[in-house]
């Protein structure tokens, strides 16, 4: 079953543009204007294995975004299965990439986003890609990895932290590396900050950007600061987000969904 668990609306719009996020056990839908900047957002949930229609049926049934009509409409990939590669020549096949990194699977479709140098290619079930286009009409398809890398954040590693899944990136201070896991527990996100720390050589008061749906009372949040050094909660750019989203919601929710 589905549950919403953000819905933040000021109390008028422009329907242009549309961001669907897309990941094994959520949903996410952003609403920008034409310079970017964050209008509504909604963030929906589920647990186990439910097949992605249905969960998209209930998602259409609840959501106050999906069924508007708007000028420009993007699928925002957040699938594990993903490699950030350098400029390539053109016979390199991306599905037998992905098949020696992450092993050979049927009922997949694979896609490459071209970025400012090199690409990101990476591959996502059928049933998902089914699901989503019978209900949005879309004209743009990207990957997490893709639209991070073309950032230029503060130094420091950043954390996306959803349900049960975390999303490290590292800038050094151009981008490094990024790269989706799971974690059953919060120790599990510390091991993985750790493990980055040591495999990029970072000194331990590396600022660690936390960012994402999480409490600061969490068990969590206490982790993270009792084990590390510089922890920081970053603050979305005062343009790129409408700030009556941030009445109902802490700030740090919306930091990298508002990129």
């Amino acid at each position: 079953m589905v549950q919403k668990i953000i819905g933040a609306y000021p109390t008028a719009f422009a329907n242009d543009v549309l961001v669907l996020e897309a990941a094994s056990n959520s949903i996410a839908l952003a609403v920008k204007d034409t310079t970017g900047k964050l209008q509504a957002y909604e963030l929906f949930q589920w647990q186990g294995n439910a097949a992605y229609t249905d969960m998209l049926r209930e998602v259409r049934g609840e959501s106050q975004l999906i069924q508007s009509n708007y000028t420009h409409s993007k699928i925002k990939w957040r699938v594990a299965d993903a490699l950030l590669l350098p400029p390539q020549k053109p016979d390199v096949v991306k599905e037998d990439l992905l098949h020696l990194a992450f092993g050979y699977k049927v009922g997949y479709e694979a896609y490459t986003q071209p970025l400012t140098v090199g690409s990101c290619v990476y591959r996502v079930p059928n049933d998902w890609v089914a699901a989503i286009m019978q209900s949005v009409v879309v004209q743009e398809q990207v990957h997490t990895y893709g639209v991070i890398a073309q950032q230029h954040l503060p130094q420091g590693i950043w954390l996306q932290v959803d349900a049960d899944t975390v999303t490290i990136s590292v800038f050094t201070p151009q981008f490094a590396g990024v790269r989706t896991l799971q974690y059953h527990t919060p120790e599990d996100v510390l091991y993985h900050v750790l493990h980055t720390l040591e495999a990029y050589q970072l000194s331990k008061d590396t600022v660690v950007h936390c960012c994402g749906w999480f409490d600061v009372k969490s068990a969590l949040w206490d982790v993270l600061q009792q084990y590390l050094q510089n922890v920081q909660l970053p603050v979305p750019e005062a343009d790129k987000i409408e700030s009556s989203l941030l009445a109902n919601y802490p700030s740090h929710t919306f930091t990298l969904v508002a990129l």
